[in-house]
């Protein structure tokens, strides 16, 4: 059986600029609390570590903690801008100078629960513009390769003295790991597919992370990503927007120092991914009355494996006047993968972490707490740090599918996209539009005889079929009275004597009161040649959700200005 790995391997991309910093040696397991140390695991309380430790000893660790996992004592070289280090047992305080002004301070403390950090930005005038409150701590219950860890963050902006912006976010880090040549040996020494790499790579271990020192491994990581931000206007609310990205991946890691089945020498690469991403927001006028309210539930799922991916979308947007509603969408799609129509890029795991292949892809695996502890400065300093994945989103437009298929089609790949608008005054409903699309896999093109003279040319077999669909309806306070709707679908006319054709047959109904009227034709040509509306359903969703998403972006892509 071929190997899953591919032969010419590209490493994953991490998108990040800037020099990596230095990896974190395994010997810095050894200046860590017993709690966070690898292997077998105990947990103990503050008071039983703090009492195990001479004074001297915690200082030492505290010291080498703060050295190993912070990079606050770098700085840039710019003029003018120096550190000054204070450390009390196991805390620290780092005061940040430019020009001989204030501009950071960072108090932190670190123990046997984990690390906080508190950190004030101050502006030109000596006024705070920014307050970072994060916590960093192992969690759960550590067991073989198995460990998690979390982090979170309270995020506040100032302005002229008053909040400006508020931030919670927090990500949740599971991680795993499993020997490539043991994962074959349990299989009879044979390559796995991809369903049972991922399914082994899931499974609990009872190795330790040292038995996988400079081995080729399977990874498995689920990240759970949340993060609400408010943004205010004067005392007033005017937005707040909600990110969840909840993720599975699996890799394969080459840890070992040389390259094998065309991976280089500690590189990752994705096997699989399952990312679900929800988004809303909540808009409101100078007056506090609701404006808009949007919502975005993705998911997709997908692996090496040609043609197994799939993609589902829900949006939901609603207008408001005066916080009176006025206008409503909602919708729906299914995009399936297919070999001219790959499913739009998702982030991979470099990219959720914000780490590159050096950070991630050490001779001996990482606990999920050194995962997120690498480059601690960056990670809490950095509002927009586990949610920049997002932010870049916006270069490909990733998330706005509807929009991509409605500019530029679906391709072979089969689809079903549907899309309803109501529109309301005085509080009533008054008129509603629902516009459906779908492609699916015309099986004429694998199956049939042969017949002389007839068949479409090899050019001319559609490997889909499409169909449209739209309904028109108008309501007297609520109560629908008329109603006028239109099927539109292609098929094959197969000939016996001549080529085959493909036309398009067009159902239509109206309804006024108590008249019903009924037309039914077949056309020549396909969709696209007799429904000008045929993308109705692509075009109305994508509109929405492009609004939606290019507000956010803009959102998620300011959080690291100090001042709004």
């Amino acid at each position: 059986m071929t190997s899953i790995i591919p032969t010419a391997f590209t490493p994953l991309s991490t998108d990040r600029s800037g020099d990596a910093s230095p990896t974190i040696e395994r010997a810095a397991n050894s200046i860590l609390p017993v709690a966070w140390q690898q292997g077998d695991r105990v947990t103990i309380s503050l008071d039983a570590y703090e009492k195990g430790k001479s004074t001297q000893e915690a200082e030492a660790s505290a010291e080498g903690f703060w050295r190993s996992y912070f990079s606050m004592w770098t700085i840039s070289n710019e003029p003018g801008k120096k550190r000054e280090i204070t450390m009390d047992g196991n805390d620290i305080e780092i005061l940040e100078y430019k020009g001989g002004r204030l501009v950071k301070q960072t108090n932190g403390n670190f123990s046997a629960s984990g690390v906080t950090l508190d950190t004030l930005i101050y502006d030109t005038s000596g006024d705070v513009t920014q307050s970072i409150h994060t916590t960093l701590s192992a969690t759960g219950t550590a067991k073989g390769t198995m460990s998690e860890a979390s982090m979170s963050r309270h995020i506040e902006w100032f302005k002229h003295g008053e909040v400006s912006r508020t931030m919670d976010d927090s990500m949740r880090l599971q991680s795993q790991y499993r020997g490539y040549g043991q994962i074959r040996d349990d299989i009879g020494g044979r390559e796995p597919t991809m369903e049972e790499l991922i399914a082994a790579a899931m499974e609990e271990q009872s190795d330790s992370l040292e038995d996988l020192t400079s081995a080729f491994t399977a990874d498995y990581h689920n990240t759970s990503y949340a993060a609400e931000i408010a943004e205010y206007k004067g005392s007033r609310l005017s937005r707040r927007v909600s990110l969840q990205q909840n993720s599975d991946f699996v890799n394969m890691t080459n840890r070992t120092p040389e390259k094998q089945q065309g991976m280089e020498p500690h590189t990752t690469a994705a096997m699989y991914h399952d990312s679900t991403t929800h988004l809303s927001m909540t808009e409101y006028d100078q007056d506090g009355n609701l404006l808009r309210t949007s919502e975005l539930t993705d998911r997709q799922k997908n692996s090496q494996e040609q043609g197994d991916g799939l993609q589902e979308q829900s949006v939901s947007v609603s207008w408001y006047n005066k916080g009176e509603l006025v206008k409503s969408s909602s919708g729906h799609m299914t995009l399936h993968e297919a070999p001219d129509k790959e499913l739009m890029k998702r982030t991979n795991l470099l990219q959720v972490l914000n780490t590159s292949h050096e950070e991630y892809a050490t001779a001996t695996p990482q606990t999920a707490l050194e995962l997120l502890s690498n480059d601690l400065e960056r990670s809490t300093m950095e509002p927009d740090h586990f949610g920049r994945s997002f932010t870049e989103s916006r270069f490909s437009n990733a998330f706005n599918a509807p929009g991509m298929i409605a500019q530029r089609g679906s391709g072979n790949a089969a689809y079903s996209l549907r899309w309803k608008t109501e529109f309301y005054a005085d509080g009533y409903k008054v008129a509603s539009q629902e516009d459906e699309e779908s492609a699916v896999h015309n099986v004429r093109t694998t199956s049939g005889t042969f017949r002389t003279g007839g068949g479409l040319t090899e050019n001319a077999i559609p490997s889909t079929l499409k169909r449209t669909s739209h309904t028109d309806r108008s309501y007297d306070h609520g109560r629908a009275t008329d109603e006028a709707s239109i099927n539109v679908s292609e098929y094959v006319d197969a000939s016996a004597n001549g080529p085959d054709v493909v036309r398009t047959h067009i159902a239509g109904t109206e309804q006024h009161g108590f008249t019903t009227k009924t037309d039914h034709r077949s056309l020549d040509g396909g969709i696209a040649d007799n429904d000008r509306d045929y993308n109705l359903a692509s075009t109305g969703m994508g509109k929405e959700l492009g609004y939606s998403l290019a507000d956010m972006h803009v959102l998620f892509g300011r959080l690291n200005t100090r001042v709004l």
